[in-house]
């Protein structure tokens, strides 16, 4: 019986030492305003862990009971669809997967400096998001970060930025253009799939573009970057219009000059004459259109002796 009572009571103390470890790991989770924190008291930082207000604009201070707001943690906002704009911290690292999801009444975001990981599917649905100012440290745009956010038509990414991931930008169906900065080196797969873009500038660096990265973009599509690039070989194996950025109007040749020898080459491509050269969408082909409407005419060439003649000095030139 003694034995018993023993067990029982190493049970009962075991028993209120859980009950204390639960509540002290939880006593860091409490309402501040209208959320619900997750307190650091660590390094006086807290997360916000859900939203409880009724919507409308919505303000994140820095700083919610002298505690730095430095992360807003997964489905922190999931379908507020009543929120319709919302202010970032100046000093959030991070914002957890779904964080936004269906958030379908915000218009713009703007990702702060001090941000540097943005979760996967951050903001999916989010249907009348027209405006994206990433300006993060982020090296990466998630998967699914963008996806379905049909009314996206203006997204400006960082320069820290290296790889887009897959599906990023899936079905943004109003991004009619945007450009890739020189760093970054992965562009992962169907990341635009089926998106509206019509343009797109591809940095030199980018050494990976992954399958259907653009398929199902407007049937004008335009990928501008640098001859020999992975941008021009997936363009030429996927079809795609690529106009060559490193293009010097004029020099027909391509022999780093600009003379009279270029006007020959437009008149022998004019007279269907195959030592001309030029190939439709070649980098030749847009170094003779100089008057940049897309055809080679006899315009072209007569801009060309113009230039050479110190009449013009700049092309394109209308004609």
């Amino acid at each position: 019986m003694n034995m018993l009572k023993r067990n029982l009571s190493i049970i009962c103390i075991i028993s209120m030492m859980l009950s204390i470890s639960v509540f002290t790991a939880n006593a860091a989770i409490t309402t501040i305003e209208d959320f619900t924190v997750d307190i650091n008291t660590d390094n006086s930082t807290l997360s916000i862990e859900e939203y409880n207000g009724d919507g409308g604009e919505v303000i994140i201070k820095d700083e919610l009971s002298g505690y730095t707001v430095d992360k807003i943690s997964s489905r922190a906002f999931l379908n507020c669809a009543d929120i319709t704009s919302i202010t970032l911290p100046r000093f959030l690292r991070t914002i957890g997967s779904y964080a936004f999801s269906g958030c379908s009444g915000i218009a713009s975001i703007t990702i702060n400096d001090a941000v540097s990981s943005v979760g996967n599917y951050a903001f999916y649905d989010c249907t009348s998001l027209e405006s994206a100012d990433i300006k993060g440290n982020m090296t990466a745009i998630s998967q699914y970060m963008f996806y379905d956010c049909t009314s996206l038509n203006n997204v400006t990414l960082p320069t820290t930025l290296r790889v887009i991931y897959e599906s990023a930008f899936r079905n943004c169906s109003s991004l009619k253009s945007i450009t890739i900065p020189d760093e970054v080196n992965t562009i992962g797969e169907s990341a635009f799939y089926n998106s509206g873009l019509e343009k797109i500038t591809i940095g030199r660096n980018v050494t990976t573009i992954g399958k259907d990265a653009f398929l199902k973009c407007a049937p004008n599509l335009v990928i501008s970057g640098y001859t020999g690039s992975t941008a021009e070989t997936y363009c030429k194996e996927n079809n795609i219009k690529f106009f060559p950025l490193d293009t010097v109007y004029g020099d027909v040749n391509n022999d780093e000059r600009i003379n009279v020898k270029d006007v020959t080459y437009i008149q022998k491509f004019l007279a269907g004459l195959e030592s001309a050269g030029i190939e439709e969408n070649s980098k030749s082909f847009y170094a003779a259109d100089v008057s940049g409407d897309g055809n080679i005419d006899i315009g072209d060439a007569l801009l060309v002796l113009r230039f050479v003649d110190h009449e013009i000095s700049v092309f394109p030139v209308e004609e």
